[in-house]
């Protein structure tokens, strides 16, 4: 119903460690705070990589690559309101592995981003930063970018996408 594993990427670090990107209508996606220079991006079964240019987003914790790639990926889906369902999935962990969240939407912050609080699944953690978080229809709702202080991984903050 919501995923789309194809359209998830990796985000590589000289350090060997990873966050989560995703292709959204031909661009990659990420959290700006994880976007190294250049942004080193690998597919989730590790068979292809390359290194992209991107764009930190003004006012937004978002990375955006400059060239476009020839994977289609997610479709921007329209702001939420709250008590909307969502997922957010990617990878995580050393060993990378495929998880989802399932989530409600319950509230915006004064920058205007979507707080979206837990309802099933594993909690929020570090390393989990650039994971899209889609709606009922496979769309992109927002970009996971940090988790919400004293909630202990059970709410966290989605930076709206605007390209």
């Amino acid at each position: 119903m919501f995923r789309s594993k194809e359209h998830l990427l990796l985000a590589n670090f000289p350090d060997n460690n990873y966050a989560n990107a995703f292709i959204l209508r031909h661009l990659i996606i990420t959290a700006g705070h994880v976007a190294g220079a250049p942004l080193n991006i690998e597919t989730n079964d590790k068979t292809e990589s390359g290194q992209f240019s991107y764009q930190i987003a003004s006012e937004q914790d978002l990375a955006i690559s400059r060239q476009q790639i020839p994977s289609a990926g997610y479709e921007l889906g329209s702001s939420p309101e709250i008590g909307d369902n969502i997922i957010v999935c990617g990878h995580h962990g050393p060993e990378q592995l495929y998880f989802e969240i399932e989530a409600v939407v319950s509230g915006f912050d004064q920058r205007g981003r979507i707080i979206i609080k837990r309802q099933k699944g594993k909690i929020f953690q570090l390393g989990m930063s650039g994971c899209p978080a889609l709606n009922t229809k496979n769309q992109v709702i927002g970009v996971l970018v940090e988790g919400v202080k004293g909630t202990k991984g059970q709410e966290v903050y989605l930076e709206t996408v605007k390209i």
